[in-house]
């Protein structure tokens, strides 16, 4: 086969699509994870490598038990590798994670590592806003507010749909285990 682009630069590509379809079609995600596993093979790409790690998380938010031990593995990585932009993400996906078991403390303990290690200002702050919204809640006064193309209804329920297709499949997943 040949191929237009380096491995690590198709392997950058694909992670565009392995993000979107680690939210919304886990078959698919995982399908989307090994392709990029196998594209940064004999490469060193940390950027995407850790992406490829992330997406991961995401897909397996509610449905691995181990999901907060990986988070913090992947987020020790992040950072030794100057990757600090990739925390705010690691950190979605535990409260994606928390969400979907319905554990209120977990939750509440990612959002204030989500906030903590990095919102700044209005850096990131559309992750959290987002936590609160897929909760089906409004988020604090003071946090800046992103802007998004539909109307904050119409994001919050698009979430709140996401985190309970999430608890199906999960549920589903946990008793095929």
């Amino acid at each position: 086969m040949t191929r237009l682009w380096p491995p690590g630069r198709s392997a950058k590509r694909l992670w565009r699509c392995l993000a979107f379809a680690a939210f919304q079609d886990w078959p698919r995600a995982a399908e989307q994870i090994a392709r990029a596993e196998e594209l940064l093979a004999g490469v060193s790409i940390r950027w995407a490598e850790t992406q490829t790690r992330i997406a991961e998380l995401v897909r397996d938010a509610g449905i691995t038990r181990d999901l907060p031990e990986r988070a913090h593995a992947v987020v020790i990585e992040a950072v030794e590798a100057g990757l600090t932009s990739s925390v705010a993400y690691v950190r979605f996906a535990e409260c994606l994670h928390a969400l979907v078991i319905g554990s209120s403390e977990a939750l509440a303990q990612a959002r204030e590592r989500l906030m903590e290690d990095c919102v700044n200002g209005v850096e990131f702050a559309y992750l959290a806003e987002l936590t609160y919204l897929m909760a089906g809640g409004e988020p604090p006064a003071g946090l800046p507010r992103g802007e998004w193309l539909d109307t904050t209804t119409q994001v919050r329920a698009r979430w709140v749909g996401l985190v309970e297709d999430r608890r199906r499949e999960s549920e589903t997943a946990r008793q095929g285990a």
